[in-house]
């Protein structure tokens, strides 16, 4: 392997990475936003 592909290859593991952690980051995000929904429901 050539020392081009080797930088490439990390180059998409990191942007894999980021990608992961985005879509944590959302799903955390979506996740609040329905407990605080469901909170306000109970407190009506």
């Amino acid at each position: 392997m050539s020392r081009k592909d080797k930088r490439e290859e990390k180059k998409l593991e990191q942007q894999k990475q980021l990608t992961t952690k985005i879509g944590l980051a959302i799903a955390v995000l979506s996740l609040i936003d329905k407990l605080i929904d469901l909170l306000n429901k109970l407190l009506k």
